[in-house]
């Protein structure tokens, strides 16, 4: 997915992009905070890129489909862990369905705090595809 963002700063093959929309822009507003986010993305292609310029980077596919999972996807087992837990589907589902539901739910709590605290590798960072607009130099006549 291709998306637009204006360069902070360049530090070789490391750029530090702000864009208006805190993911990637493929959730609903709700999801995101209005406010400027900053993020690092690598230049591999070797642009020659100076701050404030207007580039197009790309977030790999496996990697917006796994956000969307974890932020969706999560949210359904959290209710259906929180049903059993509370036991009012203990008359229904036997108590194996029960604990089933909540060693689930912690090793879904277990693997997002590991995504959350593990460092980023470079194949994790969005890509700059292309420059869009040059910034405009500051000196005057």
């Amino acid at each position: 997915m291709k998306y637009s963002a204006t360069v902070i700063s360049v530090d070789g093959q490391t750029v530090e992009l702000s864009s208006p929309t805190r993911l990637c822009g493929a959730c609903p507003a709700l999801a995101c905070s209005p406010r400027a986010y900053v993020f690092t993305a690598r230049n591999q292609r070797g642009i020659e890129l100076r701050p404030a310029d207007q580039v197009e980077y790309e977030i790999s596919t496996p990697r917006v489909l796994g956000t969307a999972i974890a932020l969706f996807g999560a949210f359904p087992l959290l209710f259906l862990g929180a049903f059993f837990a509370v036991r009012v589907a203990a008359p229904v589902v036997p108590q194996s369905g029960a604990v089933a539901a909540g060693l689930m739910l912690v090793l879904l709590i277990a693997a997002l705090r590991y995504r959350r605290e593990r460092p980023r590798s470079q194949f994790d960072m969005p890509t700059v595809l292309r420059k869009l607009s040059v910034a405009e130099s500051s000196t005057e006549s």
